[in-house]
């Protein structure tokens, strides 16, 4: 007989043991204001939150215990350099981005704006008035099917961040960092004043990508042709500012979706607080844009229909991480870091989706 998981974690709990001391956590669910002291096994997870037949939540568990012995090494010996290009680290942390209820949540908020601007555009093209189709929108018969996608999907795109350099950021003040439940999170310092449709792309010069390890600990990849980070040759920097510290922590509330991890009970009033200050699901907006039909030859129309995500502006930055003068004399400072590779790993990428949709009608896991 086949075991079945049935409470499924979507923060996987080698990340949540590290913020336990004496095997509890404490955790503060914003959304209901609940403030408690837990084990690490009762936290961020739900029962099904994946799947019923286990598919995705084993292929989840391999991306976790590839990447745990790594993780466990750099809390160990946090001072030596991470290996570069290490896929299993890059995986963990690209999935950490589409396995959650926020990454669950993004998904269906932008196929909601793109098929509500499609039928809008198709009803005022055939002359229909939009009030008579108020409330009328498009849903998948299973909508869980976005986020398997967007959790198994993320796992191909670590080619995307092969050239990230991976850094250490050791925290020596006295606040600790925290977890969200939506741990895996990045900002484009460079790009902050950049309003362009792509500049939160994950392969786009000056990116961040930030997921903290332990209360201790923070696992950073930066683009090391746009950034100077700490001294400039050590693989690791100790913090020494709690401005710093507070700016890291600052992601994660506004990343998360509704709960926050942390170790101690002396912190529960500052995590409260900054929950209370900083909204949930704020360090990205979400917009939508559509063009106006024109003619493509006899009586076909076409039209372009856009969704994208903006960063929030934040007005300071890590006082250890400093941009490069050369970095400024870039001609196209939205320019792909890669974007030869760039184009061929989405043309890969396009092929693969036409070979899976003609396999087995398309399933998921084959």
């Amino acid at each position: 007989m086949v075991n079945i998981t049935k409470n499924q974690h979507y923060v996987p709990r080698l990340l949540i043991r590290n913020f336990a001391i004496n095997g509890k956590v404490w955790t503060y669910d914003s959304s209901r204001d609940i403030l408690r002291s837990t084990k690490p096994e009762g936290v961020l997870s739900e029962n099904f939150f994946y799947d019923k037949d286990n598919q995705v939540e084993n292929f989840l568990c391999t991306v976790e215990a590839l990447a745990a012995p790594k993780i466990a090494q750099i809390i160990a010996s946090p001072t030596e350099r991470v290996p570069r290009q290490d896929i299993d680290l890059l995986r963990f942390v690209l999935v950490q981005l589409g396995r959650t209820p926020g990454a669950y949540g993004t998904a269906r908020g932008n196929l909601k704006s793109y098929t509500d601007s499609y039928v809008a555009q198709q009803l005022k093209i055939l002359g229909h008035d939009l009030k008579e189709f108020e409330g009328v929108s498009i849903v998948l018969e299973d909508e869980k099917d976005l986020l398997r996608i967007s959790a198994v999907g993320s796992a191909l795109n670590w080619p995307l961040i092969r050239d990230l350099e991976p850094h250490v950021f050791i925290n020596s003040t006295p606040l600790d960092f925290v977890l969200s439940d939506n741990p895996s999170c990045f900002y484009n310092w460079y790009l902050k004043d950049e309003n362009g449709m792509c500049a939160t792309s994950l392969t786009k010069r000056g990116v961040q990508i930030f997921l903290p390890i332990s209360n201790r600990l923070m696992l950073t990849f930066y683009d090391s042709r746009t950034y100077k980070v700490g001294n400039g040759r050590d693989g690791f920097t100790k913090l020494n500012s709690t401005e710093d510290v507070r700016l890291l922590n600052s992601l994660q509330f506004r990343s998360r979706t509704s709960s926050v991890i942390f170790s101690s009970s002396s912190q529960a009033q500052y995590v409260k607080d900054s929950c209370q200050r900083l909204e949930p699901d704020s360090l990205f907006q979400s917009n939508w844009d559509t063009t106006e039909p024109v003619p493509i030859g006899g009586d076909k129309l076409s039209a372009k229909h856009f969704v994208w995500r903006s960063q929030l502006r934040l007005s300071r930055w890590l006082s250890v991480v400093k941009i490069k003068r050369k970095a400024n004399r870039f001609g196209d400072r939205g320019q792909d870091r890669d974007p030869e590779f760039v184009a061929d790993f989405k043309l890969m990428m396009e092929n693969l989706e036409t070979v899976r949709a003609q396999h087995n009608g398309g399933s998921l896991m084959t």
